[in-house]
């Protein structure tokens, strides 16, 4: 998953310098499209006589060349594509393995595709999206979200990097009658309710060599975590549901992990498991279960947000410098620490850069974020202490150089390992200490 992130992040750095005011970057979105421009321009045409919906349809559009679909296709060794059968009782993972690496060994491979959206948008595919996501605003559920609410959330056609997909008026169809007779008033209440009725109709499984899709979710009824978290969050904005998807890296393990959450009428966000588990056991899993505290959360988005460094960008490419990734640790349920840490090694060049705080394991280091270093003096912001890390830098911008040996970091913000100096301010907003 993070190659796919990794690639996607360098795509939208280089578009989002080319893209300044709300004029420009509508023109330069359509410009964008190329030979598409045409299918574009008929959906802007379509509503010119509808503000509200003109102005759904040109948020699309500004954001639309910032996103990427990946299609994993399954060839047999004669270059025929094939769907193999990986349903069975009990969801073993291990036969699922032995399915691909069978395949793989007889000569099966697997092509991928990457489309842009802003190239193959149909005019069909984003009418129907639009009016889909205005049929659903007005539901008891979602009638108080204000239109930026609306198009971040409801309206986008599609959650992370999944093949576009033209469900969502056959989800509309059969999921909307049954959450209006839940008789709910809040967005909370309607996505727990569906989410409770659907529990067990999908099931986890950790292994899947291709990229999820949603009718491959929903065919096989089971997909790893990203890939159950992109079929609900398609499945309840199609409903009219707020949602999101948030994800992590672990501290504590060598994999990440990917799950649903959802906005109140306030405008606070609530995590949640798809198909498995409410709000407060998703609360109380990922506050209370030490190897599932996130060390750091990012969110999803639509619209990308600048990117707002205090210094240059190095070039090293990372998921958590991708401007469609948002740092929501500081919303979730165990409260995070400001860093601040001064080095004892002269391992860089130069006065100022950036650092990644970096998970500490004996195969890898991943990198969970991204801060600054002025002189021997680094600041990392929005840490969930309880975990190990180590600190990086990159100067040529392809490979990361450690600054640092392991150290920990307690629940308070306190720094332990060898020539450690440093220490965390307890609760984000305070000033260092």
């Amino acid at each position: 998953m993070k190659r796919h992130i990794i690639y996607l992040f360098g795509v939208v750095l280089l578009l989002l310098p080319a893209c300044t005011t709300h004029v420009d970057s509508l023109e330069w979105a359509l410009r964008q499209a190329g030979k598409n421009r045409a299918e574009l321009e008929k959906v802007l045409q379509h509503y010119e006589s509808d503000s509200l919906k003109l102005a759904a349809a040109t948020f699309l559009i500004r954001k639309m060349p910032y996103h990427i679909g990946f299609c994993d296709t399954l060839f047999t060794p004669d270059g025929i594509s094939y769907m193999p059968d990986i349903t069975y009782p009990g969801h073993n993972e291990a036969q699922i393995k032995h399915v691909f690496d069978s395949l793989f060994d007889c000569g099966y491979y697997i092509r991928r595709t990457k489309e842009r959206d802003v190239e193959v948008m149909t005019s069909d595919f984003l009418i129907d999206n639009i009016e889909c996501a205005f049929e659903v605003w007005n539901t008891p559920w979602a009638g108080k979200l204000d239109f930026d609410a609306f198009c971040r959330y409801i309206l986008p056609y599609r959650a992370s990097n999944e093949p576009l997909c033209s469900w969502r008026r056959k989800m509309l169809r059969k999921y909307l009658p049954m959450v209006r007779s839940f008789q709910v008033g809040t967005p909370v209440d309607a996505c727990m309710a569906l989410n409770d009725s659907l529990k067990g109709s999908f099931h986890f499984v950790g292994m899947l060599p291709v990229y999820p899709s949603i009718e491959m979710v929903d065919r096989y009824r089971q997909s790893n975590c990203e890939g159950l978290a992109l079929y609900f969050i398609f499945l309840l904005r199609s409903v009219g549901i707020p949602v999101a998807i948030d994800c992590t890296t672990w501290a504590k393990s060598e994999d990440g992990h990917s799950w649903c959450s959802v906005m109140d009428n306030k405008g606070g966000w609530h995590g949640f498991a798809a198909n498995e588990m409410s709000c407060e056991e998703h609360r109380k899993m990922f506050s209370e279960k030490r190897k599932l505290i996130p060390p750091k959360v990012y969110r999803r988005l639509f619209a990308p947000e600048p990117v707002s460094m205090d210094m240059q960008d190095d070039g090293y490419r990372t998921y958590v410098k991708n401007p469609l990734f948002k740092d929501v640790t500081d919303s979730y349920y165990v409260p995070p620490v400001n860093i601040m840490l001064d080095l004892q090694r002269k391992l860089y060049s130069s006065d100022e850069g950036l650092v990644y705080l970096c998970a500490s394991s004996i195969n890898q280091h991943r990198v969970l974020g991204v801060g600054t270093r002025r002189g021997d003096r680094c600041f990392i912001k929005n840490v969930v202490g309880d975990n190990t890390f180590v600190l990086a830098e990159s100067p040529d911008g392809k490979t990361l150089h450690f600054l640092t040996d392991t150290f920990y970091v307690d629940k308070s913000g306190v720094m332990k390992g060898p020539d450690i100096k440093g220490c965390a301010n307890g609760t984000v907003g305070e000033k260092n200490g």
